[in-house]
């Protein structure tokens, strides 16, 4: 973090493709001033969903906290530094469900996506490896792995060209290392 909010999002500018937290890839479709209940104007951006569901968003350019919320995606170079980055960290298996339940909340919390691209990584390969032992899936693990997956999949999927249901492979496949036990 560090930066202000205007050096952050300076750059943004109507046809640029952002993350909106919790919403996902979103085209900037203007940056206009305007006074919403007689508020004074404010310079906004307005974002619309690349997917198609005609859901729009006024974020304010001068928003305090405007990088917890709006950043540029990704490159292919940064999704590519992610996953080498993702390879270094530990495959333990955190056995301790609470103890895993706080560490993975605060990973996906953080929407480092190295991180998130690992914690991907090690619920997918503790999946099979329990189901290999007809062993269940926990669901709050089930939860957690469908909340990592939905974070990177349509950024991936937008940046890198390719269709959604192929970039949990990708991950995979890339993702070198030890899986969980």
């Amino acid at each position: 973090m560090g930066k202000t909010a205007a050096a952050k999002t300076e750059g943004f500018k109507a046809g640029d493709h952002v993350m909106y937290r919790r919403y996902g890839i979103c085209s900037v479709t203007a940056v206009k001033k305007v006074a919403f209940a007689g508020q004074k104007k404010r310079t906004y951006y307005l974002l619309e969903s690349v997917y198609g569901n005609s859901i729009r968003f006024y974020v304010p350019a001068d928003m305090e906290d405007i990088d917890e919320y709006i950043r540029p995606m990704l490159s292919k170079a940064q999704i590519n530094r992610a996953i080498k980055k993702a390879e270094t960290f530990s495959s333990k298996w955190e056995s301790d469900d609470s103890v895993r339940s706080e560490k993975f909340n605060n990973i996906l919390k953080s929407g480092d996506i190295a991180e998130v691209l690992w914690l991907v990584k090690m619920l997918s390969r503790h999946k099979v490896y329990l189901k290999e032992r007809g062993k269940n899936f926990l669901d709050a693990d089930k939860q957690m792995l469908a909340a990592a997956e939905k974070l990177v999949t349509d950024e991936l999927a937008f940046v890198l060209n390719i269709e959604k249901d192929k970039v949990i492979p990708y991950i995979l496949d890339r993702i070198k290392g030890q899986g969980a036990k």
